[in-house]
């Protein structure tokens, strides 16, 4: 084969690779954003937390991304990009007097409104991660958190 021959494979075999997402296409990465409404009161902000696995989301470690964002109008919205497509679940508060913590009463229940993805509840805890996890597939993905 001649030098124009091979080079004409090998830019054939890159562009296809390129276009099917072979070895040489980039790591794909999307934007997440989450909206967030039902706030109580415009004061303080919204604390939130992305967790990628059911072990970060057990430990309250969230490994994949966390913002702190002022309520307006009684609404947030956090945005998120530049994270690898794969499974994720969100948890977020009300940090009403901008303590940067949960407040709790002496019993351990939040005093501050929360909320998880897929609106996820859960019984005397938070909801588990199977609940509120969900699959980031595309290049942006809006997601809605209502606080009750």
């Amino acid at each position: 084969m001649n030098i124009l021959k091979k080079t004409n494979c090998v830019v054939l075999i890159c562009l296809f690779c390129l276009a099917y997402g072979g070895p040489l296409a980039a790591e794909t990465l999307g934007t997440l954003i989450v909206g967030i409404d039902g706030f109580p009161s415009s004061e303080g902000y919204a604390m939130v937390a992305i967790f990628n696995s059911a072990s970060a989301y057990k430990e309250g470690t969230p490994r994949a991304g966390q913002a702190k964002i002022k309520v307006v109008d009684q609404e947030a919205r956090a945005e998120f990009k530049g994270l690898p497509y794969g499974t994720y679940a969100v948890a977020m508060f009300h940090d009403r007097n901008a303590n940067g913590k949960m407040d709790k009463n002496a019993m351990g229940i939040p005093k501050e409104p929360y909320g998880h993805s897929n609106n996820a509840r859960g019984i005397l805890g938070p909801p588990s991660y199977k609940k509120a996890k969900f699959e980031l597939n595309r290049p942006q993905k809006e997601i809605h958190i209502s606080l009750d």
